[in-house]
């Protein structure tokens, strides 16, 4: 059975000591679980065992201070996923609840700034009977979200071998999207990319690892990829298709980026609530992006969200 810590993204102590272990990983001490808020040191096996045999939806809500991001916007997506998934919400914590754990384990974590709050939720047997069980964790993040410096934009690889492919849009809620995510993104960090490419069934570009991926194909034209071709939900993206309304552009929603519309492509950028908006310089395509136009959706979206 796989640990706990590394079935939710964290470093697996058996390759490290534990002591380099919780300073490489960026998760803080605490987290809440079954009415508790436990040590991180505390086995997960109950969670690791679950999670692994059921479905599981996953969201990083991003913290300004104590206070979540978007909060009403994140549960409403959250409660959505947990409904196509096919999960009792009935079940699930109400907003005022989940809202007041979040705010209690940034207290406990003391770690307020520059973090997100990952809330996994999954079906659990109990019996004869399952339910609807979650956990949250904070992760520290290395830069402050929205805040965008010329020089900053990323480097990304492509992770396209076959058996990277995200197998389906319910993948993700069995775990195994995330988990290719989650590989291919430490794949690139040891290649020294920022982040990586990932592609779905059809082998086009689904989403990345920092976000969902945007392409700028002329001075009035954006192609993103659908729902159904692999982007994750995301509230802050409706705050950027208003921009790009109000910036008089053409959006087109995709299956999915193939290589010909990434080489054609002159700019390119991504975007999610934790990371905000950024340009992207190349892609594992070889190509070269100008980054003129992500600069400025990025500095208009960052002015929406000023704390």
């Amino acid at each position: 059975m796989p640990q706990g810590e590394e079935l939710l993204w964290r470093v697996p102590l058996s390759e490290h000591g534990e002591a380099e272990a919780r300073k490489a990983s960026p998760y803080c001490g605490r987290y809440y679980y079954d009415g508790a808020y436990r040590e991180l040191s505390e086995p997960l096996w109950s969670i690791s065992s679950s999670v692994w045999r059921g479905q599981r939806v996953r969201m990083e809500i991003p913290m300004r201070g104590n206070v979540p991001f978007l909060w009403r916007d994140h549960y409403v997506t959250l409660v959505e996923e947990i409904e196509e998934a096919g999960m009792d919400k009935f079940s699930f914590a109400t907003s005022d609840t989940l809202l007041r754990y979040i705010e209690v384990l940034a207290s406990k974590n003391h770690y307020p700034q520059n973090s997100i709050m990952e809330v996994v939720v999954w079906t659990e047997a109990t019996g004869l009977e399952e339910r609807t069980s979650f956990a949250i964790f904070q992760k520290r993040l290395n830069h402050r979200a929205f805040d965008i410096v010329k020089g900053e934009a990323l480097h990304l690889t492509l992770e396209d071998g076959e058996e990277m492919h995200l197998p389906g849009r319910h993948a993700d809620i069995w775990g195994i999207g995330a988990s290719i995510e989650a590989l291919a993104h430490k794949k690139a960090l040891q290649m020294r990319y920022d982040g990586a490419c990932v592609v779905n069934a059809d082998g086009r570009i689904a989403r990345t690892s920092l976000g969902n991926i945007y392409t700028v194909m002329t001075e009035s034209r954006i192609y993103g990829v659908s729902v159904e071709g692999g982007a994750r939900r995301d509230p802050v993206e409706a705050s950027l298709m208003r921009i790009i309304r109000e910036e008089s552009l053409h959006y087109v929603a995709l299956p999915g980026l193939d290589k010909e519309t990434m080489e054609e492509a002159v700019g390119c950028f991504v975007v999610s609530s934790a990371l905000g908006l950024r340009p992207v310089v190349s892609a594992g395509t070889g190509k070269r992006y100008y980054t003129d136009m992500a600069y400025r959706l990025a500095d208009r979206l960052r002015s929406l969200f000023i704390f």
